[in-house]
């Protein structure tokens, strides 16, 4: 399906807190999609070592899924790329009612997962019952506040 809506090429990368070895799989129909499986631990040390030197290579075509993970889970866990200290952002400005080729991108990957079904991703969309922790960074899960 991302072929057939214009993507060539996908690197999924599932990051999770458990151990082992990274679990790579490679589909090409269409599109070349690289499924990554890969523990926290061995994505940072990935990103210190091979990883950094081309991640602006990568990265544009990147969608990271950190499991049980929030903005400020990722926002501690990546701090610098290749020697250099990063700051990641949630990405709101002031041009919030139009949409960044990276919303315009999330959606394509949304709607190519789900074959472009709008009722289903309409239905198992739970941003309406979302927390606020969950969505705005800034917001502490205990106090209502910022810590980061």
């Amino acid at each position: 399906m991302l072929g057939y809506l214009g993507i060539k090429k996908l690197n999924v990368f599932y990051i999770s807190d458990r151990d082992g070895a990274a679990d790579i799989t490679v589909f090409n129909n269409n599109c070349r999609l690289i499924y990554i499986d890969i523990p926290k631990k061995e994505y940072l040390k990935f990103l210190i070592t091979k990883g950094a030197k081309a991640f602006a290579v990568y990265n544009p075509n990147s969608l990271y899924i950190l499991d049980n993970g929030n903005h400020s889970d990722i926002k501690r866990m990546i701090t610098s790329v290749e020697g250099f200290n990063v700051d990641i952002v949630r990405g709101s400005s002031q041009k919030s009612h139009l949409l960044s080729p990276l919303e315009i991108r999330l959606s394509f990957y949304i709607s190519a997962m789900f074959n472009c079904d709008y009722n289903k991703i309409f239905r198992i969309n739970s941003f309406n019952i979302l927390d606020k922790n969950r969505y705005l960074p800034g917001v502490n899960r205990r106090k209502g506040i910022d810590k980061t």
